[in-house]
């Protein structure tokens, strides 16, 4: 399984910058746009509670999904 831990790191990195650069106002300001936290409250779970996939009844959207999961082929 993998984790966006990697996003929102860069994500309040980037914050952090532009904060430094253009005002607090701009940051939060980005940070509203794209509907994430300025800055993560300390006590926010880094685990996700959502684990299990959830059943695909849709026979189209599984035939999708299983081709993109399908191993690429050999060259």
């Amino acid at each position: 399984m993998s984790t966006a831990a990697g996003v929102t790191s860069a994500l309040e990195l980037t914050f952090a910058f532009i904060e430094e650069d253009h005002g607090a106002e701009l940051a939060r300001s980005v940070a509203r746009g794209l509907v994430t936290y300025l800055q993560r409250p300390g006590n926010q779970a880094q685990m996700s509670m959502f684990t299990a996939t959830p059943e695909l009844t849709n026979s189209l959207v599984r035939r999708v999904v299983d081709h993109i999961a399908s191993p690429w082929p050999a060259t």
